[in-house]
């Protein structure tokens, strides 16, 4: 306590607050403050404090004072080691949750729906590849690590602490002025109320005093009703999601954040009145060719021999383009009887109806560029990422797309042909290559989204599953 204060004057004042509180609590001494003048007497203090073996004290200063840390014994901060703990167990938690949904199926973790996993294919890709995960792993370790850098400095500083006993004190209010302060927490194992004053004096302290916590240790009544109050609020929101969830809607959701959902703009099939054609899709400029699009060898861009008329050297974009005037009138009228008759069904696979095949067009029966292994194994990835879909992996016409569609029974789906059928066989290598270009009946003309040397490369990949399964006896075991 202070040189000027008493025992019984610190009762009376303990007892009138108890008084105007109204409330029966037992103040209790939170600890000894010693103040000094100097910085210099404060560092010298301080490595006596911690000599002498106490650990709860701190030391409060106007600025910081350099050599105080070490005068105190600080320590070096564990918090980097806490930041990368968080970080790696985000980075651990973001793989193995990808792992686990997209990679994985129920048999292999047995845990049965909801939190069965489910191996989920994208146009042919793997299961699970490494840096299609990062991006997820990088954000996940980045989180985690700022969480624990913020929580763990603030659990590490004892914060948040409202309160302090030492704020009562008068003279601690000179701590932002020109004062600096040395405090000794009484739950120190070395506490001693009677022999600290006089060993702080003896320091080169200018005064001593005593610290008394007079708040309750209780919590005020209102925080459970504010608690209360407010956990009831948090179920609103889950309550509303579950409702929305199970009862059908005639009426769309809100978008208070449209994003581009409700953008101006002209989506591909619709009737755009700013162009006289009324077509929001806009074809090549007539009599002119794309940079890098002159078709100069008829076999390697369209895949027929050189000496066609010049009507079908024709881009294959433009083709694609213009399918839907020179489509199959047989399947056009196929699809209106469709519709006049009121029938649905979804929607055939993506692309402008493509253009009918000129089966009598003097098509080429090679390869135009070098076949080896690697043309092999690109047509085979293009071919499992465009083809497999409707064609199957084994080209049976058993793909997801053609299989869907069957049980659905559209009314204007044509059947996916098999690719092992003696017609498809017999067909010339360039008349695939064409019908990958142009599209056939209800397939899509897919000139303008795979490169010529990938068509060809498709092509190999065709023949190569013909032949693996329609091979003559003579070559069985042969390379």
């Amino acid at each position: 306590m202070a040189d000027n204060t008493t025992s019984s004057d610190l009762d009376e004042d303990l007892a009138d607050v108890a008084h105007h509180k109204d409330v029966t609590f037992e103040p209790r001494l939170a600890g000894v403050v010693a103040e000094f003048d100097r910085p210099e007497t404060l560092i010298a203090s301080s490595a006596a404090v911690r000599d002498a073996g106490y650990t709860r004290w701190d030391t409060h200063t106007p600025f910081p004072v350099h050599g105080i840390d070490a005068a105190m014994g600080i320590r070096r901060t564990i918090l980097p080691w806490i930041v990368l703990i968080g970080g790696l167990t985000g980075t651990t938690i973001a793989i193995a949750m990808q792992y686990y949904m997209n990679a994985s199926e129920d048999a292999e973790f047995g845990l049965g729906w909801p939190f069965a996993g489910y191996q989920y294919p994208i146009s042919g890709k793997p299961y699970w590849s490494l840096p299609a995960n990062i991006p997820i792993a990088f954000e996940l370790t980045v989180l985690l690590a700022a969480f624990s850098a913020f929580f763990g400095m603030i659990g590490l500083n004892r914060l948040f602490r409202w309160y302090n006993p030492m704020f009562k004190l008068e003279r601690f209010r000179l701590v932002t002025n020109d004062r600096f302060f040395l405090a000794i927490d009484s739950g120190d194992p070395k506490f001693n109320a009677q022999e600290l004053p006089g060993m702080l004096r003896s320091l080169g302290a200018t005064a001593v005093e005593e610290c008394w916590d007079d708040e309750p240790r209780r919590l005020p009544s209102s925080f459970a009703t504010v608690g209360l109050v407010l956990f009831a609020l948090a179920l609103v929101p889950p309550a509303l999601v579950m409702r929305h969830r199970s009862v059908s809607w005639d009426t769309p959701e809100y978008h208070p954040v449209q994003d581009m959902d409700f953008q101006m703009k002209f989506k591909s099939q619709q009737r755009n009145p700013f162009f006289a054609d009324q077509r929001a899709m806009r074809p090549q400029v007539e009599g002119t060719i794309a940079r890098g699009q002159m078709v100069g060898d008829s076999r390697y861009y369209l895949g027929t021999e050189p000496g066609q008329a010049m009507a079908s050297l024709q881009q294959p974009e433009a083709n694609a383009d213009n399918a839907g005037a020179a489509g199959s009138q047989e399947l056009r009228a196929t699809d209106q009887a469709a519709a006049e008759a009121g029938q649905t069904g979804p929607t055939p696979p993506a692309g402008p109806p493509a253009a009918g095949m000129n089966e009598n067009q003097n098509w080429t029966d090679e390869i135009p560029i070098a076949v080896d292994e690697r043309l092999m194994a690109r047509g085979q990835q293009k071919y499992e990422i465009y083809c497999a879909p409707c064609h199957g992996l084994g080209g049976y016409g058993d793909g997801l797309v053609n299989r869907r569609a069957l049980d659905l029974k559209a009314p204007t789906w044509v059947p996916v042909p098999s690719l092992h059928a003696p017609q498809t066989r017999k067909r010339a290598d360039g008349y695939i290559y064409g019908a990958i270009t142009q599209g056939v009946r209800k397939m899509p003309a897919y000139g303008s989204q795979i490169k010529p040397d990938d068509r060809w490369a498709i092509v190999l990949y065709v023949r190569a599953l013909q032949r693996s399964q329609g091979a003559p006896s003579e070559d069985a075991g042969n390379p």
